[in-house]
């Protein structure tokens, strides 16, 4: 279904109460005072690829030139993980990677594979700013990567705090954001 309109201009009168052009072009606009701009960018499933390329560019553009620094959100996310019926939680700057095991995660911290009642689409929602999808099973917290290994149009994320050292696999559609990520 589709609608085409067109609109004809069929007569143009002037507003009698209208201030004059002329007038209006001298006037200087007085300077605003206003807050901080806050800006959020949709980068959810559908957003991947090109269309989250789209939509980030301009942001990046408008906000390059910002006077104030931008804080990554959430600064001090926790992540809640079970173990013998408690709940306890995790700082995400100490967990390596988030794995899906069905409806529920693994988290990666240090010698300990911890359970999550987060889906990984929920981890991914919760932790945007400091961790990287780079699988439809994984996340990544970047900064704990200690090595990567390029395979043909995939690759693997290394991280030496892990015990045993753990291989995470990247995709071929999310291998330019975690080369980019890691500054490679």
């Amino acid at each position: 279904l589709a609608w085409e309109t067109e609109a004809v201009l069929t007569d143009w009168r002037p507003d009698p109460q209208a201030r004059p052009a002329a007038a209006a072009a001298d006037r200087t606009p007085e300077p605003l005072d206003r807050g901080p701009i806050l800006l959020c960018l949709d980068t959810s499933g559908s957003m991947r690829g090109a269309p989250e390329t789209v939509a980030k560019v301009p942001a990046v553009q408008v906000a390059e030139p910002a006077a104030a620094p931008v804080a990554a959100l959430p600064g001090d996310a926790r992540i809640p993980y079970e173990r013998e019926n408690r709940i306890f939680f995790l700082d995400a700057a100490q967990v390596a990677a988030v794995r899906a095991e069905g409806h529920y995660t693994i988290l990666y911290h240090r010698a300990e594979k911890l359970f999550c009642p987060w889906s990984i689409s929920e981890a991914e929602k919760r932790l945007a700013p400091g961790f990287l999808r780079v699988h439809r099973s994984y996340l990544i917290n970047p900064r704990l990567v200690t090595g990567f290994e390029k395979l043909k149009d995939t690759g693997l994320c290394f991280f030496d705090s892990v015990e045993p050292q753990i291989k995470v696999p990247v995709s071929r559609s999310h291998l330019m954001a975690v080369r980019e990520a890691l500054g490679l």
